[in-house]
């Protein structure tokens, strides 16, 4: 079943009364891993989750404000993580994505890529 599917579905049961608190959960659910718009890209890469469109809009920002890229306890205050490792998982899935660069054992080393390869 695709997401426009299992959608219909968790609204049904919201709206039939059954099961109402399913329902809620499902469309909570979908609401927090529905891709969001993408604030760099044209080419062909993938969508990014509305966190992980969060968290590198804070890398721009915090390179916007303060001339160098944030470090990773920055991130984790600034967008309320529980742990610097969740903060650790988004960059390892923007990286991923294409969206980010870094040098590995380099402080303050996060780029935001843009669609055509360059580094901000």
């Amino acid at each position: 079943m695709d997401r426009v599917g299992l959608r219909r579905r968790a609204e049904a049961l919201v709206g039939g009364g059954e099961e109402v608190e399913l329902g809620r959960a499902i469309l909570a659910l979908l609401d927090e891993t529905e891709p969001a718009p993408d604030p760099l890209a044209r080419g062909g890469r993938q969508l990014l989750t509305r966190r992980q469109a969060g968290v590198l809009r804070a890398i721009l920002d915090h390179k916007a404000a303060h001339g160098c890229a944030p470090t990773l306890r920055e991130l984790q205050v600034a967008l309320g993580f529980a742990s610097a490792n969740g903060v650790q998982d988004h960059l390892r899935a923007l990286e991923r994505k294409g969206y980010l660069a870094r040098t590995f054992g380099q402080a303050r080393s996060l780029r935001a890529r843009a669609a055509d390869g360059t580094l901000y």
